[in-house]
């Protein structure tokens, strides 16, 4: 009899929202879309790597799961499921409406934190960046308080000289973070532009086009299917950045270098520009890693590695561009693009200069000693695969690491 009293009740409301032409597939398609942004939170929550734009990205999921579910209420009340009345209208609209301006704000904050811009770290910067939501949404909750023009028509709130503002200010947010985003790229290295930077293009390009649309007519679910795209576009490069950034460095592991390598042997594999410049692996290893581990524990050694990344990181961006990547261990590999001899006589001493400089400044009780080995792309020969110029720039590492062990031992 339960299972029976339940069917029934189902059968009858499916038949209610059915009869109301749009409203079944407007619920349907925002709950769907809640479920969904409610597994990537739940799979993301814990995720080891809580960058601070992984954390608002978070946020921007929950305020997203916030307006689905206002959205459903806002149909429910819209072809009357929900007993009608303007205070219930205006509550749940405006609910809706300030959630879907919070989501925009969420949107920009993301795209620029992602990218390491002002507004990383800054709580100052990210307030001013949410001036035109607060003024809005103060506005519009005292709009019933201090008589002013509100009109409920047709499941929309107008506010007579408010209305053109709150129609720019969500798509104004999602253009501001593309132009920024694609300006930025511009100035980017080829070595700079990671899964970050394409995302905070990309996040916020997906709901700018969408919410156009959306604004047309609200009863049609595009911006909820919109979030749900870009969202998991996000949650899926995330998951592709576990596989190929290192976690303790933060910068591109071995899947990464590998893929990279790649992708430059195979442009000069299939290149017949003579102008190109050389490709270079260099191998860079500590010495006495091991012992440092022995001696101050591995938390120390730890130190030691993110120095180290941070060190060529800094390198790649001031002084020369380049791909870097921590190989395995204590091994970083480096891949340039180097035009002559002298530009390679200068990046290797610039590349221990900033190790050196790195060591000497970061009060470690001890100095840090690195080896380093080479290989250069070489077309038809063992040097024009991926495999072999690795293991040419492993081969010369080692035999630097065995001429300082025998230097340590005459000089002994």
């Amino acid at each position: 009899m339960f299972y029976i009293s339940w069917l029934r009740i189902w059968n009858e409301t499916r038949a209610a929202l059915l009869s109301t032409g749009y409203s079944f597939f407007y619920i349907e398609a925002n709950l769907v879309c809640a479920i969904i942004l409610g597994i990537i939170f739940n799979n993301q929550l814990n995720a080891s790597d809580q960058t601070e734009a992984r954390v608002f990205w978070l946020r921007l999921l929950f305020v997203q799961f916030l307006y689905c579910l206002t959205s459903i209420l806002r149909a429910l009340v819209d072809i009357g499921l929900i007993p009608d009345s303007p205070t219930l209208s205006y509550l749940v609209i405006s609910a809706n409406i300030i959630l879907m301006h919070l989501g925009a704000w969420l949107v920009f904050v993301y795209s620029e934190v992602s990218q390491e811009s002002w507004l990383t770290g800054s709580l100052r910067n990210k307030i001013i960046s949410a001036i035109p939501i607060i003024l809005e949404g103060l506005l519009l909750i005292i709009a019933p308080i201090t008589d002013t023009s509100v009109v409920l028509r047709g499941g929309q709130i107008f506010i007579s000289f408010l209305h053109p503002i709150m129609m720019l200010v969500v798509p104004g947010y999602f253009l501001a973070a593309v132009i920024i985003a694609l300006i930025r790229r511009t100035r980017m290295t080829r070595y700079e532009r990671d899964m970050s930077h394409a995302a905070a293009a990309i996040y916020p390009a997906i709901l700018f086009v969408i919410v156009l649309f959306q604004w047309l007519e609200w009863r049609i679910p595009l911006f909820c299917g919109a979030i749900m795209i870009a969202d998991v576009y996000v949650h899926v490069k995330y998951s592709d950045s576990l596989v190929s950034i290192d976690p303790l460095t933060k910068i591109p592991n071995r899947n990464g270098m590998m893929h990279k390598l790649s992708e430059m042997v195979h442009k000069r594999a299939e290149s017949e520009d003579k102008t190109m410049k050389d490709l270079y692996v260099f191998a860079i290893d500590v010495e006495g890693m091991s012992s440092i581990n022995s001696a101050y524990g591995r938390l120390e050694g730890d130190k030691v590695l993110m120095m180290i990344a941070a060190a060529l990181e800094k390198f790649s961006k001031e002084a020369h561009p380049c791909f870097v990547s921590r190989y395995y261990g204590d091994e970083f590999i480096v891949l340039a693009e180097i035009q002559d001899k002298d530009e390679l006589e200068l990046f290797t001493e610039h590349v221990r200069n900033y190790i050196s400089n790195a060591s000497m400044s970061s009060g470690l009780s001890y100095h840090i000693h690195t080896n380093l080995g080479m290989a250069k792309y070489e077309k038809f020969s063992k040097l024009e695969t991926v495999s072999g110029l690795i293991e040419e720039a492993d081969r010369v590492l080692t035999e630097h690491q065995e001429q300082r062990k025998f230097q340590s031992f005459i000089n002994s």
